[in-house]
């Protein structure tokens, strides 16, 4: 179809359509008539005429027929669809009978309707050029945009197993890792339950064990201070009037006494402790009661989900397969529509432009000139009318053009 619309611009150029006014048009070879001459030498025949078919008689000198001659007729139209603007005429210069010769000058239009007109299409052409530049710029980024979604395509395609197995690898975990959580919260609840139940609290912290400790040294330090008649105020404080004891064995008193101050310390931290678990397990208990209700839930949901999105992932990566499969055909498809846009815009320019060329070639001096010679048979122009796109503008004889119209029926006739 562009080829066709090419070759009609070109020909719409030339301003002229050629009628040829023809009822019948025989041509009989010139090999056709040697091949009747020699085969009737070749029998002999003295006749000095053979009569052949659709009214043509063949001698050995001279071909006649029977049938008429026509001189062609030149239809001169306008022939440009592509002005909207009013072509007016102005003046007219040939009527019926005139003879003209090729390049006359036919009839005349307005110099603003040229001038309207020159600017339409001055408009358009610089319009589709300014589309065609865009264009460009356009079509050279969507060259580069499909070349990167189809880098893109292709990579993606060729992560796609390690991409799904690393899902189904982080779906694992996080089940495992809620699973984790759960038992761990059973455990919680089970310590709870089992020192609420057994008193194991006291044994937990040591309170026992911190006690006995603390009551052998001080039987230890009482036992000293007794045999050494040494009273608790001589080494408990140094103005507890220490002097006149034995400074060793004031100083080992003094030592046991810190120690024992150490272990006092001790028991004390572990019997608070004991007291607030003792005070609080069921409390604690009842929170990581519901904790572990909660976990479930979520592991409960997690595995719901689990089966949809392993179905997903594995979704994900047929259509990556599928699409990879097809990444050379998009691609191809997809540069296929930019060049289509791109040749689109360009034919538009090339269009225009070759439509601003033909106006100024046809009529850009507001002259219509005659294409060949002849003498005017009609005229459909007039003036102080408007010219009508692919209209026909007047009818001439041209010699040049001989139609030849042969009698089928009729006989020969011997000059």
């Amino acid at each position: 179809m562009e080829v066709l619309n090419k070759v009609k611009r070109k020909w719409s150029k030339k301003r002229k359509w050629i009628v040829i006014l023809i009822s019948t048009v025989v041509v009989i070879g010139l090999a056709i008539t040697s091949f009747f001459l020699i085969q009737d030498m070749k029998k002999g025949s003295t006749d000095e005429k053979t009569e052949l078919a659709n009214g043509f008689v063949v001698t050995e000198e001279t071909v006649y027929a029977a049938g008429t001659t026509a001189i062609g007729v030149v239809s001169e139209e306008f022939e440009p669809d592509y002005i909207t603007s009013d072509l007016y005429i102005e003046e007219v210069y040939i009527s019926t009978g005139d003879v003209i010769t090729e390049g006359t000058k036919l009839f005349k239009l307005s110099d603003d309707s040229i001038i309207d007109a020159r600017e339409e299409l001055e408009t358009i052409a610089e319009s589709a050029d300014l589309a065609y530049r865009a264009g460009l710029i356009e079509y050279e980024q969507g060259k580069i945009t499909a070349k990167y979604d189809y880098d893109i395509t292709l990579l993606e395609s060729e992560q796609a197993k390690e991409v799904y197995e690393d899902t189904i690898m982080q779906l694992n975990s996080r089940l495992e890792e809620k699973q984790e959580a759960v038992e761990e919260s059973e455990e919680i609840i089970a310590e709870y339950t089992n020192a609420i139940n057994n008193n194991t609290y006291a044994s937990e912290y040591g309170v026992d064990e911190k006690q006995a400790t603390y009551d052998e040294n001080l039987a230890i330090l009482q036992a000293k201070s007794e045999e050494w008649g040494i009273p608790y105020a001589a080494f408990i404080s140094p103005s507890g009037g220490s002097s006149g004891y034995d400074p060793w064995e004031l100083i080992t008193l003094e030592q046991l006494y810190k120690e024992l101050e150490e272990n006092l310390k001790d028991l004390e931290e572990a019997e608070e402790e004991y007291e607030y678990m003792v005070e609080n397990a069921s409390l604690l208990l009842t929170i990581e009661e519901l904790n572990l209700e909660s976990l479930k839930s979520e592991l409960y949901e997690m595995q719901e989900d689990y089966d949809i999105e392993v179905m997903e992932a594995e979704t994900t990566y047929q259509k990556a397969l599928a699409k990879s499969a097809l990444v050379e055909s998009d691609y191809e498809t997809e540069l296929s529509k930019i060049e289509e846009e791109y040749n689109d815009l360009l034919d538009e320019k090339e269009d225009a432009d070759e439509n601003l060329a033909e106006f100024e070639e046809l009529i850009g001096d507001t002259y219509f000139y005659s294409s060949s010679a002849g003498i005017i048979l009609r005229t459909a122009v007039s003036e102080d009318r408007y010219l009508q796109a692919e209209s026909v503008v007047v009818e001439y004889s041209n010699s040049e053009i001989v139609t030849v119209s042969v009698d089928r029926s009729s006989g020969y006739c011997k000059n």
